[in-house]
């Protein structure tokens, strides 16, 4: 669900003083947000009022919408605000941030808390990256959120995720949960890929066992590069370019062995001119 806002003197703000932060699960800041673009503005300063923005939906992307009359383009940069009215209770809390398209900075309070890639104001200055982040800080009264963006490379830009506040130690438990659920489908998807390969090594004319394995192999491979990012962030960072471009194969890798599996289960022709049109046409795409 959406949080309710109160839009005055171009400033957005959200009322969670009701929130019992040592009791309450994670708030997702789901909404609306102050949008600048075109501008990195400063986190510290005051005069909000004077500044010219509009009012966005969290989470979406910023060229769905206009900007003096003209549509935003997917590719360059923003600023994003929401003012948050917490409690005074002093309380370690902390945000979970999902991916961001395709570089941020994220201040609270005009302080700088977390950064992913480099932000810039075209595509020389910036560097690309993307991976859920978990960080923290001190609770206060107003929590002032301020997320610097910028992309020129993919084609939705800027919060189309939607940032997570919650205590401390329930962020963490969240990160280790979906960690775990990631291992896990990882683990089981190998193990199935495991025991049909050797299925296929006995049964040489069975393909449709091949096509499954292979199936799940690219579906773990994918789990390991997603969501969490569990590869990247415990093993080997691939940077931003590579992981689109590997992304981009693995989903053309499934869409190839489900036609092929189908093509085995039903024994239909046109599966196999299909399978055999989409392996030339990704082979083009990826060439």
């Amino acid at each position: 669900s959406l949080l309710p806002v109160v839009f005055s003197g171009m400033v957005a703000t959200t009322n969670l003083s009701w929130v019992d932060w040592n009791k309450s699960s994670l708030v997702r800041l789901s909404g609306k947000w102050m949008f600048y673009p075109g501008r990195l503005l400063d986190p510290s300063q005051t005069d909000w009022e004077r500044e010219e923005g509009f009012l966005i939906t969290v989470p979406d992307s910023w060229h769905r919408y206009q900007w003096h009359g003209k549509p935003l383009s997917p590719y360059g940069y923003g600023t994003y605000r929401l003012c948050i009215q917490s409690t005074n209770i002093p309380v370690l809390l902390g945000f979970r941030i999902p991916f961001i398209t395709s570089a941020y900075a994220l201040f609270v309070n005009g302080a700088l808390l977390v950064e992913e890639g480099k932000v810039g104001t075209n595509r020389e200055s910036y560097v690309p990256h993307m991976a859920p982040r978990y960080v923290y800080f001190t609770n206060t009264r107003t929590i002032d959120v301020v997320v610097h963006v910028a992309n020129f490379y993919d084609n939705k830009g800027g919060m189309y995720n939607t940032i997570e506040l919650g205590k401390w130690e329930n962020i963490l438990s969240r990160r280790n949960i979906n960690v775990a659920i990631d291992i896990f489908l990882v683990g089981a998807l190998l193990i199935m890929a495991l025991y049909h390969l050797a299925l296929f090594s006995l049964q040489r004319r069975e393909r449709g066992i091949l096509f499954f394995a292979l199936l799940a192999l690219v579906l773990a491979f994918r789990t390991l590069i997603n969501h969490e990012s569990v590869l990247s962030a415990y093993f080997v960072d691939f940077g931003w370019r590579t992981q689109m471009r590997m992304d981009f194969v693995l989903v053309n890798l499934i869409t190839i062995f489900v036609v092929g599996f189908m093509q085995t289960v039903f024994q239909e022709s046109w599966y196999r001119k299909l399978l055999g049109y989409m392996i030339w046409f990704y082979v083009l795409l990826t060439a």
